[in-house]
């Protein structure tokens, strides 16, 4: 029996030796995958930033960062001291660059707001460099109002520098055949005020030939060109000739068109106009709050966002702009730095060729006795699963982390942590599902029922999001010619080094396209979409089944097991660090002056004192309303401090023209703030009826109400006429109230400058008339 006992130990030695092979070659695919993947999306960040020493001819963020440091030293909300002081600066430059400058002031009605009615003063400053044809204009377009809580540094600071900065780069080289218009709207933020006075009512409108907007949703992370026009293949294909560093797909444009997000760019394109849209979108945590400062600007971010404006502006300025319409487009980029295009019309072809492959392979492998009905039936079974469990598990976890995490909701949105946790729970749950069947299917049935997914979905695509097609079709034709390569393949030799070369090149197209793409869905959509992110990563390791079997067959359940625990670890650790508890705001204070009693109070709500408010509050206090100050002389409780009178212009009202006729007062009045605030509500505090209104000749009547009042915010320093038409037997008692953000200097000394906080500090100063 020795001979026995000498085989069985050759056998056993052989069989650890294949074990270890498998092993190497499971661990070399899996490395494979991942430093594929991981390479993909870095190779998507930004480029480095130049520095101010950079050629004249060339962007420069380190240029562009000198004008930031001007633009966003403080907010800028419509009206404000600071966006009165950027929007010289802005003509200041303009002009300086011998640009035809100006400041288009506009009127616009704010829509759904119930009482009291609000308008908006809008100033769009505008300059345009001529050139040297006279034809269509190429439209540059970025906001420079920011929230009252922002200093804007990156939204949208960041674009107006980088707008600037091009207009230096273009000074330097030939003139453009192309005119072009840099146009800084105003009112962005309170609802594309700006955007939508320039197209109905400025006469460089009808000039446009191409329109770009630069926007952003964060501070940091590249700039996607995210959204186009309708017909836009010839846009597309200038785009890919043009960009240094392009990052954009047509995935990114179908989705953005079923969500509700609007821009500039969305009134230019109701208006016809072709145009691109362009704004990074990571650092959320940054966006639209104090955060949204210079220290955290990212200069690579600025960097790309220039190579954009600069390279498209030079090549739309030479370029015949009345041909920019051609049918729509299907693309996506390559490393960020190859733009892939190819017209729509292909979109069917390749579906119908796609399919015609599946059903070769299927044809193939029942012919070479590869597949069975019920092993298809388990693997499309399998996948299914898959999907449902780990998108219900996502959706379960993330709405559970939401109500027990304490921390600020828009940076655990985009963390990492909890991304790469939701990442190994997909890979956990669909390893454990496939280990489970793997004894009751051949790979290859395993494989046709998940492709048979892919499938199904690329037809559904095909007809209802054509410009998604992309991440099915070249993804699948692979992984359909690596199966059929396997179908051909003797079963014996399944895990040979062949296959194991055929299969993990076949894999990199599907990383290469799909890893960069849905790590951008969860940076755009973050994770408020966990359900969507996971289920994207489950239909791409469904299309990798042959490869995950060569990954997991030699652990067995080690590696489901390890990717679970790894999700465990991830997901805690990013609750943990999200559950710091936020720096607590500080206090709204009121600095509120009568200048009809001349009494000043400090007015704010002190449920939750802090060392300002207890500093400013010291003394006696009392409960009180704002009443004369507000709408209908309604206002929620505070707590009242006395305070010194400032030393502070009141809001003005001067009668330009006032006649009656057969009942009816007509009254023009010049309403002015010395001091400049930013906000004015005119109040109608006696018994009579506004038949009719306007400022500036634009209407606000409304519907009658029972205390008729109206809010101008963005109030223009030069004042606004108002007029009304009122019928009424008494005399009519106006009441004004003028806001500006910051409190005033008292006793040689600022009680508070002007700073981004989540609740800033207001100015209140009222006054009566009775005309």
């Amino acid at each position: 029996m020795a001979w026995a006992t000498s085989l069985d130990k050759a056998i056993g030695r052989k069989a650890i030796h294949l074990n270890k092979d498998e092993s190497v070659k499971a661990i070399l695919l899996a490395l494979l995958l991942l430093l594929t993947a991981a390479f993909s999306i870095r190779e998507h960040d930004p480029p480095a930033a130049l520095s101010p020493s950079a050629p004249a001819e060339v962007f420069s963020a380190g240029r562009a960062i000198q004008h930031l440091s001007a633009i966003a030293e403080k907010p800028r909300p419509m009206g404000s001291a600071a966006h009165h002081a950027v929007q010289e600066y802005l003509l200041k430059h303009l002009s300086g660059a011998g640009l035809e400058s100006q400041v288009q002031t506009a009127v616009a009605l704010a829509r759904n707001v119930s009482e009291p009615m609000k308008i908006n003063t809008v100033q769009n400053v505008v300059g345009r460099l001529r050139g040297t044809a006279g034809g269509k204009a190429v439209l540059l377009i970025a906001h420079y109002d920011s929230l009252m809580n922002s200093f804007g540094a990156s939204d949208n600071g960041a674009s107006i520098a980088s707008l600037l900065e091009t207009l230096r780069a273009l000074k330097t080289g030939p003139p453009l055949q192309n005119d072009v218009i840099f146009l800084f709207t105003d009112g962005e933020e309170e609802g594309m005020l700006g955007a939508r006075a320039f197209v109905t009512e400025h006469r460089w409108m009808e000039d446009v030939g191409v329109a770009l907007n630069f926007d952003a949703r964060g501070n940091t992370g590249p700039v996607f060109m995210f959204e186009t026009s309708e017909n836009n293949g010839w846009l597309i294909d200038q785009f890919a000739k043009a960009s240094p560093y392009p990052v954009a797909h047509s995935l990114s444009y179908e989705l953005y068109q079923l969500l509700p997000n609007d821009t500039d760019l969305t009134l230019f394109k109701k208006a016809g106009l072709p145009g691109l849209n362009f704004a990074n979108i990571d650092g959320i945590e940054h966006y639209h709050g104090p955060l949204d400062n210079l220290q955290v600007v990212d200069p690579d971010t600025i960097q790309h966002r220039g190579s954009y404006v600069l390279a498209l502006t030079r090549q739309f300025g030479d370029q015949d702009l009345n041909q920019a319409r051609q049918k729509n487009e299907v693309y996506f980029d390559l490393f960020g730095g190859f733009l892939v295009h190819y017209s729509n019309v292909w979109v069917f072809p390749l579906t119908l060729l796609l399919f015609a492959l599946f059903v070769a392979v299927v044809v193939i492998g029942a012919r070479n006795n590869r597949l069975t009905i019920p092993g298809i039936v388990v693997g499309f079974v399998s996948l299914l699963i898959s999907l449902v469990v780990t998108s219900l598990l996502s959706w379960l976890l993330w709405k559970t982390m939401w109500m027990i995490r304490p921390g600020p909701s828009s940076a655990a949105t985009q963390s990492r942590l909890l991304m790469f946790g939701f990442a190994a729970l997909a890979i956990a749950v669909t390893v454990a599902v496939y280990t489970f069947v793997r004894d009751r299917a051949t790979v290859e049935s395993l494989a046709v029922g998940s492709l048979a997914w892919w499938v199904l979905l690329m037809i559904f695509i095909s007809i209802f999001l054509p410009g998604a097609t992309f991440i099915f079709h070249w993804p699948l034709l692979f992984m359909l010619l690596g199966l059929g390569w396997t179908m051909f393949s003797p079963p014996n030799k399944s895990n040979g080094l062949r296959n194991f070369i055929v299969l993990g090149v076949c894999a990199l197209p599907a990383i290469i396209l799909m890893a960069p793409v849905i790590y951008q869905i969860f940076v755009g959509l973050t994770l408020n979409f966990a359900f969507l992110i996971v289920a994207l990563l489950v239909l791409l390791f469904g299309l990798l089944i042959p490869q995950l079997r060569l990954i997991a067959t030699p652990f067995k359940w080690m590696l489901p097991g390890a990717a679970a625990a790894a999700a465990a670890v991830l997901l805690v650790a990013g609750v943990v660090s999200n559950a710091i508890p936020a720096h607590k705001p500080s206090n709204r204070i009121f600095y509120a002056l009568n200048t009809d009693t001349g009494k000043a109070n400090w007015a704010s709500d002190l449920s939750q004192p802090d060392e300002r408010s207890s500093r400013l509050f010291g003394g006696a206090t009392e409960k009180g309303t704002l009443a004369d100050f507000a709408y209908k002389q309604k206002s929620r409780e505070y707590t009242f401090s006395a305070a010194p009178v400032a030393q502070l212009q009141a809001p003005q009202l001067s009668v330009v023209e006032d006649k009656t006729l057969d009942g009816v007062r007509t009254l023009k009045m010049r309403l002015s703030s010395p001091r400049e605030a930013g906000l004015i509500a005119v109040y109608v505090d006696s018994a009579v009826q506004v038949l009719s209104a306007s400022v500036n000749n634009t209407s606000i009547t409304e519907e009658p109400k029972d205390q008729w009042g109206v809010q101008i915010d963005g109030f223009p320093k030069q004042g606004v006429e108002l007029q009304m038409q009122v019928r009424t037997s008494e005399p009519l008692k106006l009441r004004l109230v003028d806001q500006s953000y910051g409190l005033p200097s008292l006793n040689g000394a600022s009680a508070s400058a002007q700073t981004a906080t989540e609740t800033p500090d207001l100015t209140l100063l009222v006054k009566s008339f009775t005309l």
